[in-house]
């Protein structure tokens, strides 16, 4: 099996253009979408691929992280990003199957368990919440937003009879409208973070519409059971982009990331990691918003440049406490639970199959507000405080015994050098004026990354979806080169 390329693996000294390597297409980002492109290329039979990374590793907003000490040390892992597989994300239990990679059930059996207004209540996840007049106020609403989703179209949002009301309209504004309790709007605050791109005030109605149509439904953005997040992979998911990549072998060239992109409408001159490579065609597999490292020659057209400036990613920290046990488990709790005070107002069994170790894992907002589920500015600039804010909250829901974890991890999406951020923003006004640039070719470049799917866009399977998408556009581009006498 041939090995991953790094930077030192490269000429250092990055030679003219008459010195380029040549390749048929160019991939920039080895996160999940840029290599599936990649690989669906190759089985095309299009073997000249370059794929390049600007991190020393694979996997983009998916990683794996070790669990330490003798728990878990080469046993068990947790992840910092991405992590459920759910019915309907087809593509990517596709790609799983191909790969060899099994998923296996999230732990979703006991109570759950919602603290509101310092009361603390337990109740099995297919009764109602335990708080009434909230819950009722929360279920309402969310099927005012579900019946609101059918009539967007999914693919082109954009044309809907009210698209620019919509999109000049913030989720948070809608809310205000029409949820009456303080709890239920906290309810929202917290399923707004987990799924559907942020805090309520900085996303567009529209946008966050044509995200519930995407999935199929509010319903299983945020359930379990039937929903987004009712299975995991096996070796974490990370592991998907690990195998990709050692499929694609030397093709794929770590640490190289890309500086400049001189394009004309016939191909293109990527500098990477020290060296040039000459391209028929260049898939960018990256937010919108993280291609502002790249130098374009001749600028983008303004519709797009605009995208890229527009457009926000959403930074979120990822914590794990971890226990010796599940010891929720014993007490007949799912390891689920909702609070509307604290830095960590959600949280999930993420245990290991068998339960060898205890793992749960929580969700800390990357930005304060006046909100009471933010997290503070202290907390947020250091970690000791945060930990401890973390750590008060699983109290709260689980017991004196959560204060004590033999483990305790963190993701800062914050501080992740070359990626803006976790999960895609949609802020008012860019749907309808930009929303076609979203998938739309600019000469020779192809773009994709998960923003762009029209299905399941934010989650792995956008990212496979659009991935394959654009593997059929770059073997477009380069069956259209080969029969032209244009030089790249």
């Amino acid at each position: 099996m041939r090995m991953l390329r790094t930077r030192e693996d490269a000429n250092p000294a990055a030679p003219d253009v008459g010195e380029a390597a040549q390749v048929d297409v160019a991939v920039i980002g080895a996160g999940l979408s840029g290599l599936v492109c990649a690989l669906r290329l190759q089985q095309a039979g299009l073997d000249s691929v370059a794929v390049f990374e600007a991190k020393d590793r694979v996997g983009g907003r998916t990683l794996n992280q070790p669990i330490a000490g003798r728990h878990g040390a080469g046993r068990h892992i947790v992840e910092g990003g991405g992590q459920w597989v759910g019915p309907g994300q087809d593509r990517v239990l596709a790609l799983a199957d191909e790969l060899g990679v099994e998923t296996y059930p999230s732990w979703d059996q006991g109570q759950d368990v919602m603290v509101l207004q310092g009361r603390r209540r337990t109740y099995h996840a297919c009764m109602p919440f335990p708080f009434v007049r909230p819950a009722l106020d929360f279920m309402q609403a969310a099927l005012r937003l579900q019946f609101a989703a059918w009539g967007v179209d999914r693919d082109r949002p954009w044309t809907a009879g009210a698209a620019r009301r919509l999109d000049s309209t913030t989720l948070q504004d809608w809310l205000n409208q029409h949820v009456r309790t303080d709890s239920a709007r906290t309810m929202f605050d917290i399923a707004s973070g987990l799924a559907l791109g942020g805090d309520p005030r900085d996303l567009s109605l529209l946008g966050v519409l044509q995200h519930i149509r995407s999935a199929g439904g509010l319903h299983k953005l945020l359930s379990i059971r039937g929903g987004a997040q009712e299975r995991r992979l096996a070796g974490g998911a990370q592991s998907l982009s690990l195998k990709l990549a050692a499929r694609l072998g030397t093709r794929v060239y770590l640490d190289s990331p890309v500086d400049s992109l001189r394009w004309t409408p016939h191909g293109a001159l990527v500098h990477a990691g020290g060296r040039a490579w000459s391209a028929r065609c260049v898939v960018v597999a990256m937010s919108p918003v993280d291609r502002a490292c790249i130098r374009f020659e001749p600028g983008l057209p303004p519709a797009q440049a605009q995208l890229g400036r527009r457009m926000q990613m959403f930074k979120g920290i990822k914590v794990h406490a971890v226990y010796a046990r599940p010891f929720w488990r014993d007490l007949g709790l799912s390891g689920q639970a909702l609070g509307d005070e604290g830095p960590a107002p959600a949280t999930f069994d993420n245990s290991p199959p068998g339960g060898t170790v205890g793992v749960l894992t929580a969700f800390v907002a990357g930005k304060t507000s006046y909100k009471a589920v933010a997290p503070t500015q202290a907390q947020l600039d250091d970690p000791a405080l945060r930990r401890e804010g973390v750590l008060d909250c699983l109290v709260r829901y689980f017991g004196e015994e959560a204060r004590t974890p033999i483990d305790y991890i963190e993701q800062d999406w914050r501080s992740e050098s070359h990626i803006a951020g976790c999960i895609p923003t949609m802020p008012p006004g860019v749907l309808t004026e930009l929303g076609p640039q979203l998938t739309e070719t600019t000469g020779p470049i192809v773009w994709a990354g998960t923003e762009s799917s029209h299905v399941w866009n934010g989650y792995m399977d956008g990212a496979v979806r659009s991935g394959e998408r654009a593997a059929e556009l770059a073997a477009g581009i380069c069956r259209a080169a080969a029969t032209s006498s244009q030089p790249l």
